[in-house]
């Protein structure tokens, strides 16, 4: 793959750190599996050992990298929508949480983790979660659904929850 003009690669043993300007992403990669070599502004990667499982996993790290390039030129985005029917739930940030009160009427709040540089949006029912490493954006906004995921009541009738969008 070709590395685009402003952005430094920089391959060390089992890790690649892609950066441009202030901003900086790395990657681990098996090291034992796959060889990533840079060559001028080519970057390749490629399998140690010829098999299929191992050609499936270059091709992974490969796609890793280039999300890594992706994330420095356009931040990845995700939005999601706060659903409620009865009790009118309340969102905060503080720190690398994200609290969630009176879901469902609970006194208890229910928290969500903010992983990595990812940063958060909330307006009224509506919530976007950006960042440049397209993993953490991710599970930011897995870690807010599986926090309002609802157990022992009935999906149909119980449709309360944080849902993602786009």
């Amino acid at each position: 793959m070709k590395v685009p003009e402003g952005v430094s690669v920089e391959v060390q043993k089992g890790k690649v750190i892609v950066s441009k300007g202030d901003i900086s992403l790395s990657e681990i990669f098996p090291s034992r599996i796959v060889s990533v070599k840079l060559n001028g502004n080519d970057l390749t990667v490629e399998p140690l050992i010829k098999k299929r499982k191992y050609l499936s996993i270059s091709k992974a790290v490969s796609s890793q990298i280039a999300n890594l390039i992706e994330g420095l030129n356009r931040p990845f985005e995700k939005k999601m929508v706060v659903l409620h029917s009865h009790f009118p739930v309340s969102l905060e940030i503080k720190d690398k949480k994200i609290y969630i009160a009176n879901f469902l009427g609970e006194r208890k709040k229910r928290e969500a983790d903010i992983v990595g540089d990812t940063t958060v949006k909330i307006s009224k029912d509506e919530i976007v979660v950006s960042g440049p490493n397209k993993k953490h954006v991710g599970q930011t906004a897995a870690n807010l659904i599986s926090a309002t995921k609802i157990k022992g009541k009935d999906e149909r009738i119980f449709q309360d929850g944080i849902y993602l969008v786009r």
